[in-house]
């Protein structure tokens, strides 16, 4: 979908090398995961949540770490 083909997010051996044990997400793929939610929750309860248009809305990003498949994340 990115079309990031960076081995990294792609093989195991690749991973290893940077001292990984698994492919790390990519960190795109969590944002979009997680504003698809907020966009979500919005659309839910309109009348309780203020929101912006998409062309207002912006956020902004650390990635702290890397994270694994199977991993839970809260947000």
């Amino acid at each position: 979908l990115s079309r990031d083909f960076n081995p990294i997010h792609l093989h195991a051996w690749a991973a290893r090398l940077f001292g990984f044990r698994t492919p790390i997400a990519h960190g795109m793929m969590q944002v979009g995961t997680a504003w698809s939610l907020l966009d979500g929750l919005a659309d839910f309860d309109r009348e309780k949540t203020v929101t912006a248009s998409r062309s207002e809305s912006s956020c902004e990003l650390w990635f702290k770490a890397p994270v694994f498949a199977g991993e839970h994340l809260r947000l």
